[in-house]
């Protein structure tokens, strides 16, 4: 019974006992309550204190969703005009004579 007893033991598995080990370090590095949790943060923070790395600026990103903007409206303007409208040209929505007419036509002239 004695050797029975003995091989039944985990203390002498070094896998057991590399397990135990692993998992007494994930629970000291869990934060047990809300100001350790902040502590961790800050340290965290202290680290890396300008953020995440950005590969475009914040004025390249918004350049490149004015330039965005302004292609779709042209796009939709030359769509509109020359294939759902009666336009023959879709270019002519580019023309300034396009837009004089049709100011005129709405002051009444």
């Amino acid at each position: 019974m004695g050797e029975l007893e003995k091989a039944n033991d985990s203390t002498d598995d070094p896998t057991v006992v590399a397990g135990q080990a692993a998992k007494e370090d994930d629970e000291s590095k869990q934060p047990k309550n809300r100001k350790e949790a902040r502590k961790a943060k800050r340290e965290e923070r202290k680290k890396n204190p300008r953020g995440p790395i950005r590969y475009l600026p914040v004025w390249l990103r918004l350049l490149i969703v004015i330039a965005l903007c302004f292609a779709g409206l042209v796009v939709g303007l030359m769509v509109g005009y020359g294939l759902i409208g009666d336009g023959e040209n879709p270019q002519d929505v580019l023309k300034i004579e396009f837009w004089e007419s049709i100011y005129d036509y709405i002051q009444g002239k």
